[in-house]
């Protein structure tokens, strides 16, 4: 299980060791929003003109990261 620390300037993700996760693996495959409030890759490449400037959500999985993750 891992956190995501994410702000103006930076982000991070991190293993979450504390002594209560166990209880949140439980949580783990709960959705947390809405399943059409969201863009893919391939709509913010079609559509990038067209949400400039917009918040949006995006849905994307991370296949590998590499270098220094936890500095």
């Amino acid at each position: 299980m891992c956190q995501l620390s994410v702000n103006e300037r930076r982000g991070a993700v991190k293993p979450y060791t504390e002594w209560n996760a166990n209880e949140y693996l439980r949580y783990a495959h709960l959705p947390v929003k809405p399943h059409n409030d969201y863009y893919t890759i391939s709509d913010i490449t079609v559509n990038g003109q067209a949400i400039n400037g917009d918040v949006i959500s995006i849905m994307a999985v991370v296949k590998q990261v590499s270098g220094d993750i936890l500095n």
